[in-house]
């Protein structure tokens, strides 16, 4: 296999990628996870692509903060975020829960006040090291954002204007459960929602 994992995170290469060279099959993003118990970065459970606590980075494409009950588990607040890897592929990487609250203290700090956003920025993320006295040690992830040259800003802008709406499709979730969100695109079933009209009784 000859996919380069590593998250396309240098703004000078990213300004020269060629839209029209990116692998994206619409809703289905090469998904990418953050173990918070080892504090890596994986490529699904195949790859590991940090070392324990490394630090990496990730320019975003799109994103979405929101509230859901993914994947068995209770409501929580979760972040999802797009980016390319090295080989030009659209991936997403999730963080939820205390990640979440770390992110949305952070990007009200340093971005949202200065009429900023995510893909305006360098996304880097820093596994932070912690302790659960009945889990014991896991890793929580802290963010920084470096300002992406404006070569890099052009250059998101006109791959999001060639991409399919920018989704995962196992994790939709109706429109009022999102908080935050740029870039993100909704699948059809969004595009036309039927419209509940109601009446008072005569």
């Amino acid at each position: 296999m000859t996919t380069k994992f590593p998250p396309l995170a240098n703004p000078e290469s990213f300004a020269k990628a060629l839209p029209e060279r990116i692998t994206y099959h619409k809703g289905l993003p090469r998904n990418y996870r953050f173990n918070a118990k080892s504090g890596t970065l994986n490529y699904e459970d195949q790859e590991a692509i940090t070392k324990d606590g490394g630090t990496f980075s990730l320019i975003p494409l799109a994103f979405r903060i929101f509230k859901a009950a993914l994947f068995g588990t209770e409501i929580r607040d979760w972040f999802e975020c797009f980016f390319l890897n090295q080989s030009g592929h659209l991936c997403v990487l999730s963080f939820h829960s205390s990640s979440v609250d770390r992110l949305k203290k952070a990007m009200m700090r340093d971005l949202i006040y200065e009429g900023l956003s995510l893909w305006d920025c360098v996304l880097t993320v820093r596994p932070l090291p912690r302790s659960h006295p009945k889990h014991g040690p896991y890793y929580v992830a802290d963010f920084l954002f470096d300002l992406l040259p404006e070569g890099a800003r052009e250059k998101s802008e006109e791959i999001r204007a060639v991409l399919p709406a920018i989704y995962r499709e196992d994790t939709i979730t109706h429109p009022d459960t999102i908080s935050l969100m740029a870039g993100y695109g909704y699948p059809a079933l969004f595009d036309h929602a039927p419209q509940v009209e109601t009446s008072e009784a005569a």
